[in-house]
This record gives structure tokens, C-alpha cells and sequence, in this order.
């Protein structure tokens, strides 16, 4: 597992060419988080499959947001977003939670 600031990152599945990866949001602030948007890299894999939350740009630069019309995350709680991706499991780089660094 990797812990970066308000998320971690979690390897749930490989096999040969395919893996599924898991991030979890933590609403570290006082008040509701209305709306999320997560970037990161995942160099030479394909993410294409997403669960809990909208892929807007899959493959090795990625962009996933909260649903349209998603209820806010409570202070506190937490969301969690599940990909697939083709390729060799890798940790995402240059991760970012609402345009801020993620610490991975």
C-alpha cells in the first residue's frame, strides 16, 4: 500500500498483462468534498476500466472524477475508486487530488 495526502493507492489483482488498482479519497478537511477529480500517470499500462467513480481520460495519463450528481464525501470518510488496467502493475506517479500533489 502507498499513503500519500487524503489517499492511498492498493495493487488488489495481477495477472499476466492486466492488474486492478485501488485508490481511496479520505475527506481530510471540515467540510463536505462536494466533488473530486484525480490525475496521475501510469507509464506504459492502459487504464480502462473504472469502478466508483467517472474515467474522463484512461490509457497511461489518467483523469477520473466524482459521478454527476455524487453525494458529497463527509469530513472524515472515505471514497473508494477501483481500476483496471492492461499492462505491468506499477504504482501511479505524479498523483493529484484536486489539482494538489498527492505525495506519490
Amino acid at each position: 500500500m502507498v499513503t500519500g495526502k487524503g489517499i492511498t493507492y492498493q495493487l488488489m489483482q495481477q495477472e499476466e498483462g492486466y492488474y486492478e488498482g485501488r485508490l481511496v479519497i479520505t475527506n481530510t478537511s471540515n467540510k463536505p468534498m462536494k466533488g473530486w477529480k484525480i490525475t496521475f500517470d501510469a507509464p506504459k499500462n492502459d487504464v480502462k476500466n473504472l469502478w466508483g467513480g467517472r474515467l474522463v481520460h484512461g490509457g497511461d495519463k489518467v483523469e477520473i472524477q466524482s459521478e454527476k450528481g455524487a453525494e458529497a464525501i463527509p469530513p472524515g470518510a472515505t471514497w473508494a475508486i477501483q481500476y483496471g488496467a492492461a499492462g505491468s502493475a506499477a504504482n501511479p506517479k505524479g498523483c493529484r487530488v484536486n489539482g494538489k500533489p498527492c505525495g506519490f
